[in-house]
């Protein structure tokens, strides 16, 4: 199938319930023409209603996660994880910090609220006082604290302060217990703090009483009408002067309006919330939605509440669809009352709604099936799989350095033209040398990993500097061959500008920029740099520089590939992409002065062939073997996982075959990530022999450059005379 551009483009600012809703529906049946933009500052979004099961210990924090990263995948929707600076609503682009804005034809957004914001001594005792918000960094952040706490005095009472006095803040007075004794051994005691007259004033007079005698019976001390002046070390200041010690401080006080709402270029609220009429339209807007907690009707407010987030979703949906076709948008009508179900952390919940109430372990398993229903439309999404009358080798084609040529058949044309058995064939090659410096040049190619123009084209530009980088060459010049998509000028020419943009961000850690080019339009987005570096003559370093007796070494773990093959079937996790993303856009600038300033001879990257094909093409360049411990070779998070699902890249089975030329223990053979030394690396590391005299003077330059942990692999041999066994043993 060809790859298109789309004609319109919908961007979701924020994945909150209302926007997530969009999201699953998108799955199931995209618009036509239409491009899906997802925009968040997470890879994950967080279903607050969990929350406190999770703190109970009644279910796992999975259990809560949306991940993002494999719901844009199934949707082929694009994940942009930026922070958002601004909107230009008369030019409908979205701005970001570093990337060029984003055009809309419509835009829904749904950020959220933050916790009212408490003012902090500067002294304060860092991450003393812990904001539930943002919701997918709390437990993390609230764990952290707890462990500091224990490691202090695992045998002092802990005061936790929860600040707040509404239905959520009760919840997790009833709930953390249960998280605490997980957590550390300290006994402790809980406090309850607001403003109000009493708890969950916002419930009727039964239902809050309720709530009242289970603070009391579970020894949560409630402190009521005192307002927070602020925070300092190991206390809470409040209004009147006095003073409540804390050794943690757990804000979940009242709605605040998110940062970002007050630099956007529509009406707001009192409170700084975006004015909305009743087709959920920014008001004054005819392209821009505004829903969830960021949101405000301008006639008849609503309570911020997941529920009528949630209930929004489909009337968002429709109208996103009635807009795109031109259509007169259905308004949204909230139900008057609804149904409330607080946990209780004792495996029993409050039912309210109106006059009703009711507890027990039945509300509980209600509240159960209620929120595990909703977690479940987006836990298990799958990538849209191609018919078998509509599938091509451009669908099945691995990207990135997946889309490369296998080596044997790269081997066969280099002999053929070379019979004598010489090659001239180099990752990077002088193309002039005048005494005095060389001049090196590489050239790279691949399909566009992401759909994320900007991000694939920050990749682009590591992946072809990293030849260069690795023969010792500061690159100089640079010239870009792309392929646009097909569709709409404008939309190539925006593709075209965020490709570039991308490239020069790596490109400047060089001081260097995009020099010129040429670009085609094509079946599928493609890119592919030149570029050009210069060394010192009689300096640098080649694949044939290793020498018996080297140290070897590896500068990032193997499985780029792997998890960017998953990522094509939504299979893999916010988790392990992010950690893709740490290391495939690890800046490489350092590597090169680490080479130059180590002097070492022998080094190479791995890119299309795998960890195994570029080792062995250093071994056979340098006439040298090798021994190499393969517990000593490190794997991205989300290997294994991936390998036991029966993923991998479609030049894997070609790699695989370099095996012939090693030797294997079996017990390497039995292990479950061996597959990964074949597995072929976009933005992988690097490969180098170190001599052992210099191997102190390696770790001083990466320590100095702040180059993270170089992973030592095994050592280079001799290669005797007449020998016979393969040059590569792994054990």
């Amino acid at each position: 199938m060809i790859e298109t551009l789309k004609r319109k483009r919908v961007i979701l600012l924020g994945i909150g319930h209302t926007n997530a809703h969009v999201l699953g529906q998108w799955i199931m049946k995209a618009p036509k023409d239409t491009e899906l933009v997802c925009v968040s500052d997470q890879p994950a979004a967080t279903y607050s209603g969990m929350l406190p099961a999770v703190l109970a210990g009644q279910r796992p924090v999975s259990a809560m996660t949306i991940d993002l990263v494999k719901l844009c995948a199934a949707a082929s929707a694009r994940l942009i994880i930026e922070q958002v600076t601004g909107i230009d609503a008369e030019k409908q682009t979205v701005q970001f910090a570093e990337r060029p804005e984003l055009h809309y034809d419509l835009l829904s957004i749904g950020i959220g609220s933050s916790t009212a914001t408490i003012t902090a001594d500067p002294s304060t005792t860092p991450n003393l006082a812990i904001s539930i918000k943002p919701m997918q960094s709390f437990l993390q952040r609230l764990t952290d604290r707890l462990h500091h706490l224990a490691h202090q005095d695992p045998q002092r009472e802990l005061q936790v302060v929860v600040i707040g006095g509404g239905v959520a803040s009760i919840e997790v007075c009833l709930c953390l217990p249960a998280y605490i004794e997980s957590v550390i051994p300290n006994p402790y005691r809980i406090s309850l703090v607001t403003s109000n007259q009493r708890p969950a004033n916002e419930l009727n007079g039964r239902a809050a009483g309720i709530l009242e005698e289970e603070l009391r019976r579970r020894g949560v001390q409630t402190v009521t009408e005192s307002r927070v002046a602020s925070i300092s070390d190991q206390a809470i200041n409040f209004n009147d002067k006095t003073l409540l010690k804390t050794d943690l401080a757990i804000t979940s006080t009242g709605a605040a309006a998110p940062s970002l709402l007050k630099s956007l270029p529509f009406e707001k609220d009192e409170g700084g919330f975006l004015l909305v009429d009743d087709q959920l339209l920014a008001k004054g807007s005819n392209c821009v939605f505004a829903v969830g907690d960021c949101s405000s009707h301008y006639q008849k407010p609503l309570p911020k509440s997941g529920v009528y987030a949630v209930r929004q979703g489909p009337t968002l949906w429709n109208n996103l669809l009635r807009a795109l076709r031109e259509q007169p948008l259905a308004p949204f009508k909230p139900q008057t009352q609804f149904l409330k179900l607080i946990n209780l952390g004792d495996g029993r919940a409050l039912a309210h709604r109106g006059n009703l109430t009711a507890t027990g372990q039945w509300v509980l398993n209600w509240k159960h099936r209620i929120d595990d229903r909703f977690i479940s439309m987006y836990s298990d999404p799958h990538a849209p799989m191609s018919t078998a009358t509509d599938t091509s080798p451009l669908d099945e084609q691995c990207r990135g350095c997946g889309c490369k040529l296998d080596s044997d058949s790269l081997d066969k044309v280099i002999q053929t033209q070379n019979p004598d058995g010489t090659s001239s064939f180099q990752d990077s090659v002088v193309i002039r040398d005048d005494g005095v410096t060389q001049l090196n040049a590489s050239t790279d190619f691949f399909t566009a990993p992401f759909a994320d123009a900007y991000l694939s084209g920050r990749i682009a530009a590591l992946h072809s500097l990293s030849d260069l980088v690795a023969s010792g060459s500061k690159p100089t010049s640079a010239l870009s061959t792309l392929v646009l998509a097909h569709g709409p000028k404008a939309r190539q020419q925006e593709q075209f500008l965020e490709l570039s943009a991308g490239m020069n961000r790596e490109l400047g850690s060089f001081g260097i920029q995009i020099g010129g080019g040429h670009t085609i339009v094509g079946p599928r987005t493609e890119i592919g740099l030149t570029v050009v570096g210069e060394r010192p003559t009689g300096t640098g370093t080649d694949k044939d520089g290793l020498k018996s007796g080297d140290r070897l070494f590896l500068t990032k773990p193997l499985g780029s590939g792997l998890l960017m093959a998953a990522h094509m079937q939504a299979k893999c996790r916010a988790s392990h992409f992010q950690e893709l993303l740490r290391w495939v856009l690890q800046p490489i600038h350092p590597y090169l002065q680490l080479i130059q300033s180590v002097e070492f001879q022998g080094v190479t990257d791995v890119t299309g062939f795998g960890f195994a094909g570029h080792m062995l093409e250093m071994l056979h360049a340098s006439q040298t073997t090798a021994e190499i411990q393969f517990n000593s070779i490190p794997m991205m998070s989300g290997v294994q996982e991936i390998l036991e699902e029966g993923i991998q890249s479609t030049l894997a089975p070609d790699n695989h075959r370099k095996q012939r030329h090693m030797n294997v223990s079996g017990d390497v053979l039995k292990e479950l990530t061996y597959p990964a030394i074949f597995d072929p690396q976009t933005c992988g590391g690097f490969i180098f022999g170190v001599p052992e005299d210099k191997v102190a003077r390696l770790h001083d330059e990466a320590a100095r450059l702040a180059i993270p942990t170089l992973y030592e692999i095994g050592q280079v041999c001799d290669l005797n005379r007449g020998q016979t066994r393969p040059p590569l043993t792994l054990k």
